[in-house]
């Protein structure tokens, strides 16, 4: 991902690359809750009015 073939990543670069992956996927996963949850607040406030 980084460098071209055969570069080895030094311990800091694989720490900033984790890092990086674990932030996206937490962003991943509240922007697919919201899209998931979004919907049932909508039809649960329409239902009551």
């Amino acid at each position: 991902m980084f460098g071209g073939p055969g570069q080895q990543l030094t311990e800091e670069q694989k720490k900033i690359q984790d890092q990086y992956v674990n932030d996206s996927l937490k962003t991943a996963g509240l922007i697919a809750g919201a899209l998931w949850v979004t919907p049932l607040v909508f039809h649960f406030i329409k239902k009551q009015f």
